[in-house]
């Protein structure tokens, strides 16, 4: 239901047992909540408990867009989870639409046109030029700005 928002009407089954509505800010706004979420996350994965996120690696999902939420946090720390790796996970272990550079920090601006492209890659499956075509971009320009936030599209299906 959080992640579908128009699917709760206001005459809705759960508005009236409850009588109220709660709106959760995306992700990326809540960024003090995803050290606690990846390693919630990493312990239901790795149930062992001999995992842990090092602090360059957080500091990357912290900047992460995160345009699917929470279910694309658990989806990216499963996927590290399974990986036969060390005790650590590192900033290098992150795939590649979480290692934005970690000298920059994107202007809103850049973290909605980082979004967007997300999204309609995730739309599109991967499809590059019909992602540009949605945006109203030329190719070249898609492919110059995945390169600039570090979106890799094979990597998103």
């Amino acid at each position: 239901m959080t992640s579908q928002p128009s699917m709760v009407g206001v005459d809705d089954q759960h508005d009236q047992l409850c009588g109220a509505s709660v709106e959760v800010p995306p992700l990326r706004h809540r960024y003090g909540d995803i050290e606690h979420l990846a390693r919630f996350f990493l312990r239901k994965y790795r149930p062992s408990g001999e995992s842990r996120i090092s602090p360059d690696a957080l500091t990357l999902l912290q900047r992460c867009p995160w345009p699917e939420n929470v279910r694309q946090l658990e989806s990216v720390i499963r996927g590290l989870a399974r990986r036969p790796s060390g005790r650590t996970v590192h900033a290098e272990d992150l795939p590649p639409e979480c290692r934005v550079s970690s000298n920059k920090v994107l202007t809103t601006i850049e973290a909605l046109e980082r979004d967007a492209i997300l999204r309609g890659l995730m739309d599109r499956n991967s499809n590059v030029q019909r992602t540009a075509q949605d945006l109203g971009i030329f190719r070249a320009t898609m492919y110059r700005k995945m390169r600039r936030y570090g979106i890799v599209p094979s990597s998103l299906t």
